[in-house]
């Protein structure tokens, strides 16, 4: 966290300096700093009003060229540095400096390019230099002009650039300091001079072909020469049978790539080498082999693949010891813990995935560890990210695990406030991610005890991110009756942890819109198995809410819903919205009783049914002119007092005849409550 917030400290600070906010201030960044805010600033667009900042603010000495800065803003703020490293990428860019030859041909004028960035007045200070010259050639002594502006290189490198053999033993000639050489791509055919170069260690001929031995023999000369990279030359020896490697460095990459390159290889010597062949044939030697090569300078990416697919089969077959399957695991973690790179992680999740067969391996601590781990090693979720997606599939696969919420509360509400955190962040609730983290949510809010984490408890942002879900489904094809099932589920769990701040403003706001939305599912669920879940549901939501909220139901753009199916007679429509509301009615009581056994309302139901039979509405009438009709038509006591009920929850005022004298002191409890929830100024309307 505290890497996190110096991050935005300096991020904003960079902002402040680009835009001039720090004009009046006189302090100057250090090294480290300047390049991080300077790599920063290139992607806004240096002007000339923001380079005078730079220079003032910045000590920078690593500058990178590309398309679109080869401008004088940016010549300006380089030569105002000291730089020690200037990369330029992509010449074909920097157009002002390129011309045309007699042959037709293009040529960079390197030197005045390098004059424009590289201060002569100060100190030589350039340590490395980078040119990546996209095939282009330079004018004529570019060699001798650039080494005196820079003297003290040590590391060139010309990739792409077009080097004749002759101008390649000008350049051993004049840069007598390097210990770093990249001549890759160049097309220099002999190494004619190489041996000045006598503190060369690292030298890069990738793709440069040699005719005869003659042409290289200077090489041997190098005496400190550590790194010799020759890859991409295409040439083999096809008739070489034995190769005496004894005394040379070499690792099983390279030897590797001896061997699977020359078909008719026989013997390799290794004297006085402590190489080690590696193999696959078990768990221990695939994880030995993996080690080997994550360690090694050059990481064999495919290799690397290949043997977490050994293991990924080893670990499926059931004959695997119970010791092997758990030092395998251990592996993944310690994978995921030490190795910051996606494409491994992508692997190591993807393997750690079998760890849900074996649960019992591993203890009570050595499951908060493996928590913890996977919650710290999850990127930001990024859905458009492929790595970030798969790893995060594959994380909340595990996490999914049984065995993790019978742990502590602690590790749980790790989990869940992790979920939250995907589903806050989410674009679409129906993705399986999302999804899966909603599932999750609800599973946690189930298991831990007492109550979750402040994160959780009145997270208004969670809940309506949740509630907006359900508010879509009407509108949605792709979601499935599970997904709009567990959303509606993690609402109604979370509502109940939050119970004692339900008259909250965050909170009636929440239960207003979810109430609102319900009431539109009910034409979506046809089946009897779905309706019952929804009102199990519901019954469970609205004993956690206050009942002001209740008046929702009632206005106009939701009685729109299911009042049309509240006169559907007879149907299995009509019955699941008497149902709903009689339900909440009931749970409204409930709260003003001290008795609250259960009851039975099919009997009710069937009441209410037989009344509204005889029922005709007039257009015009009022919306809710069905429950004053059965307030005055009907001799049922239940019905009577249930429409009352809906009448006075939606605010509205008994009219005259509509209040039968025995029935009017029915629930003066539930009346005095919805009373008091109202504002007192506000003024019951009155329908004519």
């Amino acid at each position: 966290m505290v890497k996190t917030l110096r991050m935005l400290a300096e991020l904003k600070v960079t902002q402040y300096i680009f835009e001039n906010k720090y004009k009046n201030l006189d302090f100057k960044l250090n090294e480290s700093l300047s390049n991080w805010a300077y790599d920063i600033m290139r992607k806004w667009s240096i002007r000339y009003e923001n380079a005078e900042q730079i220079t003032q603010k910045l000590e920078i000495t690593a500058m990178i060229f590309a398309k679109g800065e080869f401008n004088q803003e940016n010549f300006n703020i380089a030569r105002a540095q000291r730089l020690r490293r200037v990369t330029i990428i992509d010449l074909f860019a920097a157009t002002q400096f390129l011309t045309r030859n007699e042959e037709n041909k293009t040529t960079a004028d390197i030197v005045r390019l390098l004059k424009e960035i590289i201060n002569d007045e100060h100190e030589p200070t350039l340590k490395t230099l980078r040119i990546y010259g996209n095939g282009l050639k330079f004018q004529e002594d570019w060699i001798k002009t650039i080494s005196c502006m820079a003297p003290s290189i040590t590391s060139l490198s010309l990739p792409c650039c077009s080097i004749s053999s002759l101008e390649f033993t000008k350049l051993c000639f004049n840069f007598a300091t390097l210990r770093k050489l990249d001549i890759s791509w160049s097309g220099v055919k002999k190494l004619n001079g190489i041996w000045f170069l006598h503190n060369l260690e690292v030298l890069d001929m990738t793709c440069l072909e040699f005719e005869k031995g003659e042409d290289v023999m200077d090489l041997f000369e190098l005496k400190k020469l550590r790194v010799l990279k020759i890859t991409g030359c295409n040439k083999v020896l096809p008739e070489l049978r034995l190769l005496d490697c004894s005394c040379n460095v070499i690792d099983s990459n390279k030897l590797e790539l001896l061997v699977r390159t020359h078909a008719k290889l026989e013997m390799v010597v290794l004297f006085d080498r402590t190489i080690e062949l590696l193999t696959v044939e078990n768990i221990s030697c695939c994880i030995k082999s993996a080690n080997y090569f994550l360690k090694s300078t050059d990481v064999n990416n495919n290799f690397i693949r290949q043997i977490f697919s050994e293991l990924h089969s080893y670990m499926k077959n059931s004959e695997t010891s119970d010791t092997d399957f758990k030092v395998c695991c251990m592996f993944y973690i310690s994978v995921i813990k030490k190795w910051n790179w996606s494409w491994l992680r992508v692997c190591a999740f993807h393997n750690l995935q079998i760890i849900r067969s074996r649960p019992y391996l591993f203890d009570f601590y050595e499951k908060q560890d493996l928590v913890q781990v996977i919650l710290i090693s999850m990127p930001l979720y990024k859905e458009s990210e492929p790595s970030s997606m798969s790893i995060h599939a594959s994380a909340w696969y595990i996490l999914d695990g049984q065995e993790f919420y019978k742990n502590s509360n602690d590790t749980i509400a790790a989990i869940c406030e992790e979920a939250a955190m995907v589903v806050m962040s989410c674009n679409d609730l129906q993705s399986n991610t999302p999804s899966f983290c909603v599932h999750l949510i609800h599973k946690s809010l189930r298991s831990i005890k007492p109550e979750p984490s402040s994160l959780l408890i009145g997270n208004h942002y969670l809940k309506m991110k949740l509630i907006n879900g359900v508010m879509s489904y009407a509108t949605t094809t792709s979601m499935s009756y599970d997904q709009i099932f567990t959303i509606i589920k993690s609402i109604c769990i979370l509502t109940y942890h939050d119970r004692d701040n339900c008259s909250s403003e965050h909170s009636m706001f929440a239960a207003k819109k979810f109430i609102g939305s319900v009431v539109g599912l009910v034409d979506h669920f046809c089946e009897e198995w779905m309706r019952n879940i929804l009102m199990y549901l519901i019954n469970h939501y609205i004993s956690n809410i206050d009942v002001s909220v209740f008046k929702k139901i009632f206005e106009e753009n939701c009685a729109k819903v299911f009042l049309p199916i509240l006169l559907d007679r007879q149907s299995g429509e009509q019955e699941h919205v008497i149902f709903y509301l009689l339900a909440i009615m009931k749970k409204s009581e409930a709260r003003n009783s001290v008795n609250e056994n259960e009851y039975c309302i099919k009997s009710e139901i069937k009441e209410i049914q037989k009344s509204i039979e005889s029922f005709e509405r007039i257009e015009g009438t009022d919306h809710m002119e069905v429950f004053r009709w059965l307030c005055r038509t009907s001799e049922s006591k239940d019905v009577i007092k249930w429409a009352r009920w809906c009448l006075k929850t939606s605010g509205l005022e008994l009219l005259e005849g509509e209040e039968k004298e025995e029935y009017g002191e029915v629930n003066k409890s539930n009346e005095h409550e919805q009373e008091k929830d109202e504002q007192p100024d506000a003024k019951r309307r009155r329908v004519e």
